[in-house]
């Protein structure tokens, strides 16, 4: 029996990296048929579809695998490239991204290789959701799908959850992306019906941290009631993501004396003008850099990552303690 269970764990291992690939080569179909469009080129070339069947025989056979099993996976597989380039889009999990702004956007950029996705916000967002190809929907649409995302302030969540419980449909799962966990799961644990899923979750990184892409990039999860945690940190692993978890209690002190202090920092030399000299040390740099992401937030999100963190207003009291304590000891 220990064998068996150790194969198929190389088989579910295998399964994930196959669909993996599936995925991938679904994009390219997907990025071949905007191609073909703006050139007026047809979907359909039976030459290609010829030289495809013929390089699949015989990857299929040099594996030795038969022709029966390539012919039978590359008709699926031409079935769904030829709907992709066609303009349709594969039926699968629906993400509802309640909260359209930087942060919202971001994610719908990121996931909609992988799901579906439609968005809502309250300010007309038509632009961005063009510019990405993402459909805008209605809040109750929005709140309807598979899995829905509330990207909103910290300070609307807990009404827009009471709004959305009367939408959510049974087996779906929520989740907030909010930089505190304490009130965010408290709110989901009390609002997001028993028939439901929801996790709290924190990516400690943002559109100007994780420009470059999310590999080596870090998430925090606060499961609050699941039973899909494992799927859902396989995912997170395969978009490059390092899962990190944590009660929402320690999560809040860490963001306290990190995130929230940083921020504070940030604010208070954008205050005084440090950003504004001539020539700069290497580490005066870092700091602009901290100043340029701190600039880009909304002053919302930085009252709400300390309004909301019972821990930030000791930590911030500490070390203007100390910084006036520096300040007397030189004179």
């Amino acid at each position: 029996m220990e064998k068996i269970e150790k194969e198929r764990k190389k088989i579910d291992s295998i399964d994930r990296r196959l669909a993996a690939l599936l995925r991938k080569r679904m994009d390219c179909s997907e990025r071949i048929g905007s191609a073909k469009k703006k050139q007026g080129i047809a979907v359909e070339c039976l030459q290609r579809e010829k030289e495809v069947r013929e390089k699949w025989e015989r990857n299929f056979s040099e594996n030795r695998l038969p022709k029966e099993m390539a012919e039978s996976v590359l008709e699926s597989t031409l079935s769904f490239s030829k709907k992709l380039q066609e303009g349709k889009r594969i039926k699968g999990k629906k993400i509802g991204i309640i909260g359209f702004g930087r942060f919202g956007q971001f994610m719908a950029g990121k996931l909609k290789g992988n799901f579906e996705i439609c968005a809502f916000d309250a300010v007309d967002r038509s632009a961005e959701a063009e510019k990405l190809g993402v459909a805008l929907a209605s809040f109750e649409e929005c709140a309807s799908s598979n899995i829905v995302i509330f990207a909103v302030p910290i300070s609307s969540l807990r009404e827009s959850l009471g709004k959305a419980s009367a939408f959510f449909t049974p087996g779906s799962i929520v989740f907030d992306v909010c930089s505190v966990k304490e009130f965010p799961v408290g709110a989901m644990a009390e609002l997001v019906p028993p028939h439901c899923e929801c996790i709290g979750t924190h990516p400690l990184f943002g559109p100007e941290t994780a420009k470059n892409g999310l590999q080596g990039q870090k998430i925090v999860l606060c499961p609050v009631r699941t039973k899909r945690l494992e799927k859902i940190v396989s995912f997170l692993e395969s978009l490059g993501l390092i899962v990190i978890f944590s009660g929402a209690e320690e999560h809040d002190r860490n963001m306290a004396r990190s995130l929230s202090l940083v921020h504070f920092l940030g604010k208070g030399l954008i205050g005084i003008g440090a950003d504004k000299v001539e020539f700069a040390t290497r580490t005066h740099e870092m700091f602009l850099e901290l100043m340029n992401i701190v600039r880009k937030d909304s002053k919302e999100l930085f009252e709400d990552m300390h309004k909301f963190n019972r821990f930030a207003p000791e930590a911030r009291k500490k070390m203007v303690a100390e910084l006036e304590k520096l300040d007397e000891e030189l004179g």
